[in-house]
C-alpha cells in the first residue's frame, strides 16, 4: 500500500502511522526529486545561456533578511534581472531559497518567497 498521504508540490509520499512503507515508493520519490533537480539546472542552464547571448553579464552579492514573516523586502539593483538564486545562509534553505526567473517566482505551499521586479527582486 502506497502512502495515505503526498505532499503539495512533487506528489512524494508522506506516510501515516498505519501504512506499509515499501522500497518502491522511495524510489519513485528519488525518481521525482532528481527530475525536479535536473529541471532546475536546465532552467539556470538556460538562463545563462540567454544572458550571455544578449551580452548580459552575471553579478553577484549578498543580502541577508531578517527571516521577518510576511513582510516583502524590496532589493533593488538598478537592473531588470533574468535571474535571481538566493540560499538561506546556515541551516538547510528549504522555504527560503531558489532560483527565480523573469515570470516564474520561487513559492512555498502558501506564498511566493522570491520574485523578480523591473529593478531587482523581492523576497518574503
Amino acid at each position: 500500500m502506497a502512502s495515505t498521504d503526498k505532499t503539495p508540490k512533487l506528489g512524494l509520499n508522506q506516510w501515516a502511522a498505519g501504512d506499509r512503507v515499501l522500497r518502491t515508493d522511495f524510489n519513485a520519490d528519488n525518481a521525482k526529486i532528481d527530475a525536479g533537480v535536473a529541471e532546475n539546472a536546465r532552467a539556470a542552464a538556460a538562463a545563462h545561456t540567454l544572458a550571455a547571448a544578449q551580452g548580459g553579464q552575471i553579478v553577484c552579492g549578498t543580502y541577508r533578511g531578517d527571516f521577518t514573516v510576511n513582510v516583502i523586502t524590496r532589493v533593488t539593483l538598478g537592473f531588470h534581472p533574468q535571474g535571481v538564486l538566493a540560499t538561506r545562509d546556515g541551516a538547510f534553505p528549504q522555504n527560503y531559497s531558489g532560483f527565480a526567473l523573469r515570470g516564474h517566482d520561487v513559492l512555498t505551499e502558501q506564498q511566493w518567497t522570491l520574485r523578480i521586479t523591473e529593478t531587482g527582486f523581492e523576497v518574503q
